[in-house]
């Protein structure tokens, strides 16, 4: 063999060992665990279009999902850490669970039940200007000349 066959061959097998490398890993940090679960109310029903945040105790990173039409939701690809889940839905309480420990390749099950609020009401107030002037006894008017025309020239004088 050559030693341009040979120095070939070499580039091609270290190519092949880097790609291996960097193969083994990517793979190595993909592996992540989940936390899902399923919300409902006090009746048992399921509540879709629950906001569910899930907070990272550790480095306070949050991953925002909702729950879909049967109440479900799933965070996949979660760091191994101690995790806080935040479910909250407007006319509900919010419901908090701490301390949710995710191992890798573990899918934590955390289901919540959500309980009926108090609902606030938001009322909006444009104010707008008087029509009356409450600070001056003056009283103004635009009067036209065919107006003034009709009026006696005395108008104003006490006679």
């Amino acid at each position: 063999m050559t030693k341009q066959k040979q120095r070939k061959l070499r580039i091609v097998a270290q190519g092949l060992l880097v790609g291996l490398l960097f193969a083994a890993s990517a793979s190595a940090q993909t592996v992540s665990g989940s936390i899902t679960g399923i919300v409902k109310d006090s009746s048992g029903a399921v509540v879709p279009g629950v906001r569910v945040m899930v907070t990272d105790k550790t480095t306070n990173v949050s991953v925002n999902t909702q729950t879909n039409e049967a109440g479900a939701y799933q965070t996949p690809f979660l760091n191994s850490s101690t995790y806080r889940v935040t479910f909250s839905k407007e006319g509900f309480k919010t419901e908090v669970e701490d301390d949710i420990l995710v191992t890798l390749n573990q899918a934590v099950r955390v289901d919540a039940t959500l309980t009926v609020g108090n609902t606030t009401q938001e009322v909006q107030v444009t104010a707008e200007a008087p029509l009356i002037n409450h600070d001056s006894g003056v009283i103004g008017a635009s009067v036209s000349n065919a107006d003034l025309v009709k009026y006696p020239e005395n108008i104003g004088s006490h006679g």
